[in-house]
Order: C-alpha cells, then sequence, then structure tokens
C-alpha cells in the first residue's frame, strides 16, 4: 500500500465503527481485496499509526476487556473528509492519464468514477466476488511472469472472451 494510504485505510474503518488494532488490521485485508491483493497490514504498521494519529488528536481509545478500542474524534472526522477529497484528486488525476495512454471513453470514465465514490463510501461492489478477482488477477500475473501468454494467447482469448460474453450476458438481463 503506498504511503499514506494507511491512514486513511484506518481512519475510514473506524469512521463506520470503534475496533481494535486486529480488528482493524482483519478489517483492511477484507477491504483491501481485488484493489491490493498481496498486501496485509501488520501489527508492526497498524499500532506506530494509531499512536501518531492518537497523538494528533484524530483517535481515541478506551480499554475494553483485554482489547484496546480505537474510535475517531471530531478532529480526526475532518482529517478524513480532507484525505477522502485528496484521494478523489488522485483518482481523477489518475482517470486522466489512462485516458490519454489507453484512450479510454467517457463510458468507461464515468463507470470508473462511480466505482470509486461507492468505495469511497465503504460500498464495494466487488467485495462479494473479491477472492475470485484475486485469483484472476495471479493467475494472469502469474502468466505473463513465465511469458505463457505469448505461448497460449489463442486459449487465453477464448476463455477471456467466454467471461466476458457471459459478464455481459449478465449485464443485459438485469
Amino acid at each position: 500500500m503506498a504511503k499514506g494510504h494507511l491512514k486513511y485505510a484506518l481512519l475510514k474503518c473506524l469512521s463506520q465503527e470503534p475496533l481494535s488494532g486486529y480488528g482493524l488490521m482483519k478489517k483492511i485485508e477484507a477491504k483491501a481485496g481485488a484493489w491490493h491483493p498481496n498486501w496485509r497490514p501488520s501489527f508492526g504498521s497498524i499500532y506506530p499509526h494509531l499512536k501518531t494519529m492518537q497523538e494528533e488528536g484524530l483517535l481515541k481509545s478506551k480499554k475494553k476487556g483485554r482489547s484496546i478500542v480505537y474510535e475517531l474524534t471530531p478532529p480526526g472526522r475532518a482529517a478524513l473528509d480532507v484525505l477522502s477529497r485528496e484521494q478523489k484528486g488522485l483518482f481523477m488525476e489518475l482517470m486522466a492519464r489512462m485516458k490519454v495512454f489507453y484512450n479510454t471513453d467517457d463510458h468507461f470514465d464515468t463507470k470508473a468514477l462511480k466505482i470509486w465514490e461507492l468505495v469511497m463510501q465503504g460500498d464495494d461492489p466487488f467485495s462479494e466476488i473479491n477472492d475470485h478477482i484475486i485469483r484472476f488477477k495471479k493467475a494472469m500475473f502469474d502468466l505473463a511472469d513465465k511469458n505463457i501468454i505469448k505461448k497460449n494467447k489463442k486459449e487465453i482469448t477464448a476463455i477471456l472472451e467466454t467471461a466476458t460474453r457471459g459478464m455481459e450476458s449478465i449485464r443485459r438481463r438485469s
């Protein structure tokens, strides 16, 4: 996860409910899903962030049983609002660059922005299928790493075409 994004993820999770450090680690891992399949937060990364954010007044904590539970303070909510706007700005910049380099169209931009906004609100539309997306991405990268795509282009193209037609069919029926 890029520098600065863990702070955002912690604030975003805590905006939904108070959580322990372990609870935050598990929630971020689950939310990262298809977006960062090879990244898992560790105690060594989460707890220093929590300590710093608590010192900054963004969080408060309380003992609950054997755990320490963290929750946002009003300054923490304000910091989340600022970071959310920055994240959206970064996404818009990325979209502009993708349009230049990948010749994307306005339909793609609209769909991608809608998905981004859902994710920013904590409603990942892919959450129900994240495990399958992660497996697919890993399989694709594994093929690329082993230079297998060139050797099996026809078969891979047929598989992707079948999957695409299937998803388009579902979309038409919905």
